[in-house]
């Protein structure tokens, strides 16, 4: 029937994105591996389509999201935790008056953290609004 016909092509499209998040991830863990400064450019467009993909699953199939596979953890680990983890250990290695651990500091206080909460604030609201709960 034309319902199940279009509930099929919902899964096998969000089955895709999947897929194609998975192989990115791959990828990325291949680039960090051999140089791990997660602010490069190859990084950063690896990151801005997992972004991209993670988001789209969350929003549009919350469901598969969430019962299937583990987007939400994925969207923190590979988006954000990568760049997190990278400066913390920056920080342990630099002198504590030095221009670079101040550098360090700014991007995660001005950049890295404020983009991940307002990414997952975003969420949490477009979800509260889907179940009609006001906050």
């Amino acid at each position: 029937t034309h319902i199940t016909h279009k509930l099929a092509m919902a899964n096998s499209k969000q089955e895709k994105k999947w897929t194609q998040c998975t192989s990115l991830q791959i990828q990325m863990k291949k680039s960090l591996k051999s140089n791990n400064n997660p602010f490069r450019k190859e990084i950063e467009e690896l990151r801005t389509q997992l972004r991209e993909n993670y988001l789209y699953l969350l929003e549009d199939h919350s469901e598969f999201s969430f019962n299937d596979k583990d987007v939400l953890v994925n969207l923190w680990k590979f988006v954000f935790y990568k760049q997190i983890e990278f400066c913390r250990k920056q920080l342990r290695k630099q002198n504590k008056e030095s221009e670079e651990r101040n550098e360090l500091i700014t991007k995660l206080t001005d950049k890295i953290i404020p983009d991940a909460k307002s990414v997952y604030n975003a969420l949490l609201n477009k979800h509260l609004k889907k179940s009609f709960i006001s906050n």
